[in-house]
């Protein structure tokens, strides 16, 4: 996984290899959370129309998204109320 200044920074790393090693720990603890809810890791990618991403470059271009380019994603009531827009049409 790639990082920068502005994702070490919101996830508290310092840059050193050791603090990357700490991110990739992270990650996994991420990854393994799904997996325990049931969410199959070779099925994320194609569920989300990312057929040729991973699991993890995914979790990479969210904080890409969200710590790099300061993108704050809809919260859960903002998406249901989306779904039921769309639903009316």
């Amino acid at each position: 996984m790639a990082w920068n200044d502005a994702i070490r920074s919101k996830l508290g790393h310092d840059g050193s290899g050791a603090s990357y090693v700490r991110l990739l720990v992270d990650v996994r603890g991420k990854l393994r959370a799904l997996v325990d809810q049931g969410i199959g890791l070779d099925d994320l990618p194609q569920e989300l129309g990312r057929p040729h991403s991973t699991a993890a470059k995914l979790i990479d271009e969210y904080y890409w998204v969200t710590h790099t380019r300061g993108v704050t994603p809809p919260d859960p009531a903002l998406l249901r109320q989306w779904l039921d827009w769309s639903a009316e049409t």
